[in-house]
């Protein structure tokens, strides 16, 4: 089982139709629709999306990826706290993307020597 194991999905915005594809390919792994869900964390330009968000702005698909979490507004915290093993999006700032990519890297490499 390749998406069903224990990693998180960080995606931007414009990526809800990835999110989809992915919760539809975890599905015919055997999770359900709502643990494949749980594992794809997204963003957009008023930071993580999380229920009760102060800036609002959940409309749409981006409900059902909704977190009881705190909000985050920056992309860089938001993969600290999330520790995501996957990244799909646009990337804009080439030295954060550059930090954040080491980010993921350095989180999964960790998480493989346990």
């Amino acid at each position: 089982m390749f998406l069903t194991s224990a990693f998180d999905l960080l995606c931007t915005q414009a990526s809800l139709g990835i999110a989809q594809l992915c919760v539809m390919a975890m599905q015919a792994e055997g999770t359900s629709v709502e643990d494949a869900r749980d594992k794809i964390w997204m963003v957009d330009s008023k930071g993580l999306i999380v229920k009760d968000r102060p800036e609002g702005g959940l409309t749409g698909q981006k409900v059902l990826y909704a977190k009881n979490h705190a909000p985050i507004r920056n992309l860089e915290e938001v993969v600290k706290e999330v520790k995501p093993s996957v990244l799909i999006g646009e990337l804009l700032n080439m030295s954060s993307s550059q930090s954040m990519l080491l980010l993921i890297f350095f989180f999964n490499r960790c998480y493989s020597c346990v």
